[in-house]
């Protein structure tokens, strides 16, 4: 992480971004949409967008990459639109707030990857899959070896009970008072969900009480895997408890 930056969800919550329930759709797409151009840009002097790590150093290529992201693929004009129609519409507007846009888009560090967050060590996960054969539906916990972080989900498919058949499925992440479905078919997918789950287990934990059981520390990850992606469209959905 960029030294002497504030971390990145707070970043996010600055601009007009936020994790809560009503705005976690959109502020995942501006994260996808940010992972991806700083993936692919470069500086002047040739400097890739995933090696700028640190903001009092690199002031002036984080303030590049700013300016290119948000005039030179006018995703300042997407994410903070005038019209309050708008799907990304928020308190903050590009072209009246400018400089506070700016000021703090220049301090965004690359974006989480998925897997980058991993559980704390105080918590557990349980991983529970579930695949069908030609006769039955099957069961079987799955206990991924350390340290193991699939960038696809064809390297994850290859490594669970199953995968070998299976174009991908649902995942269903549940924890103390909260349950998150979602459907994974590709790897876009695939990215976007991993990073929500790792959000999801990094801010459930850091509030849970010293007392807790261990129990009430387990999360579940429920993997419904499927041989088939399914003809009907499909809502992801964030019901919490």
């Amino acid at each position: 992480m960029a030294r002497f930056i504030p971390d990145f969800d707070k970043l996010l919550t600055q601009l007009g971004y936020d994790y809560n329930s009503s705005e976690l759709r959109r502020s995942l797409a501006f994260k996808n949409a940010l992972s991806s151009f700083v993936q692919q840009y470069a500086s002047p002097n040739g400097t890739k967008g995933s090696e700028l790590n640190n903001w009092q150093t690199q002031k002036e290529e984080f303030a590049q990459m700013a300016v290119m992201f948000l005039d030179g693929h006018r995703q300042g004009e997407l994410f903070w639109p005038d019209d309050i129609k708008h799907p990304f519409s928020n308190r903050l507007k590009y072209t009246t707030n400018y400089r506070h846009t700016s000021q703090h888009a220049d301090q965004l560090p690359s974006p989480p990857v998925a897997g980058q967050n991993t559980p704390p060590k105080d918590i557990k996960v349980q991983y529970n899959i579930y695949y069908e054969d030609e006769t039955r539906l099957n069961y079987s916990d799955w206990h991924p070896e350390p340290g193991f972080k699939p960038q696809s989900l064809d390297e994850f498919l290859c490594q669970v009970p199953g995968g070998e058949c299976a174009v991908g499925g649902r995942f269903v992440l549940s924890g103390l008072g909260f349950q998150v479905n979602r459907s994974i078919f590709d790897d876009k997918d695939f990215v976007r969900v991993m990073c929500e789950f790792d959000h999801w287990f990094v801010q459930c934990s850091a509030g849970f009480d010293e007392d807790l059981s261990m129990e009430d520390k387990t999360f579940t990850v429920d993997i419904y895997l499927e041989e088939h992606k399914p003809t009907a469209s499909w809502i992801f959905s964030c019901k919490q408890n």
